[in-house]
């Protein structure tokens, strides 16, 4: 298996080969800005330094704004 991420609002699923990974890693191998965005693993928001495995339901929601 692999970690499965879900990206939002894109509402889009991403595998990534690695069995378990921190937070901080997932979020730049996926390009994203560290500080724009908020990390949920089951449900709650998850720091950079947590470890997920793939077992877990991970989903990075990034920042939107407009004008």
């Amino acid at each position: 298996m692999a970690l499965k991420v879900k990206l939002m609002p894109e509402n889009k699923v991403v595998e990534m080969d690695e069995k378990k990974a921190r937070v901080e890693t997932i979020v730049r191998r996926l390009g994203l800005p560290l500080e724009m965005v908020v990390v949920l693993k089951n449900g709650n928001i998850a720091t950079s330094d947590e470890l997920v495995s793939e077992e877990d339901e991970l989903v990075v929601m990034r920042a939107v704004s407009g004008g």
